[in-house]
């Protein structure tokens, strides 16, 4: 971060989420102007994910890190929470004007075979290659820069076939195509192996994978 200009390590500018903040307040205050909503909003922005690191911030600048969310939440917990008549009518108003369907959501038609094959960045969503400087221990994106560590790489990924083709199953192959081939099919089958529970044998062979090991 420098001045009010914001920065990936690797020297690209992004768009600065303060600015992004301030335009969802201005919405959300007409918002409330219009359905007669009387409440004070106080606003914060919030990183979550747990490698973000911002430098050069100033120190009375209103952010909360990621190791500073355990925090918030004990103290937005100390607040007491009755909730009043009025307060109720306000929860009311809101989910009457909310969206039945979001305008981003779609019914999508797509095919695997038609779908682009790789590993994305887990910052910017570009595909990334392998960093061949730390032992192919992880893999690099080469628009932002940002390295991962292939297991973690590979069940984000994973998660994503999930999501996408919740109804086929998980195979060595099938993951070996989805990655890219960029990873080996030993690869692979190490992390099935060591993240998921082996069903099946020989060619019939699938792994699952609980879901708290996706998130």
């Amino acid at each position: 971060m420098r001045n009010n200009d914001w920065f990936l390590i690797s020297g690209k500018q992004i768009d600065n989420p303060v600015n992004q903040l301030q335009r969802q307040r201005v919405r959300l205050e007409k918002f409330f102007e219009e359905n007669k909503i009387n409440l004070k909003i106080n606003q914060k922005l919030v990183f979550i994910n747990p490698k973000f690191v911002l430098y050069e911030a100033k120190r009375d600048f209103n952010v909360i890190m990621p190791g500073q969310i355990d925090w918030l939440i004990e103290e937005l917990n100390r607040i007491p929470c009755r909730v009043y008549e009025h307060q109720q009518k306000i929860v009311d108003t809101i989910q009457t004007k909310s969206l039945k369907k979001s305008r981003y959501e779609t019914d999508l038609d797509y095919e695997y075979d038609r779908l682009f094959k790789g590993i994305t960045c887990v910052t910017c969503e570009s595909f990334v290659e392998f960093d061949f400087d730390v032992s192919r221990k992880k893999v690099q994106c080469p628009k932002c820069g940002e390295s991962e560590l292939v297991d973690a790489a590979v069940l984000r990924n994973i998660k994503d076939y999930i999501i996408l083709f919740p109804e086929e199953q998980l195979t060595v192959g099938r993951m070996l195509d989805w990655m890219g081939f960029i990873l080996s099919k030993q690869q692979i089958r190490r992390i099935l192996n060591k993240y998921g529970a082996k069903q099946g044998s020989g060619r019939k062979t699938y792994y699952v994978i609980d879901n708290n090991k996706l998130n």
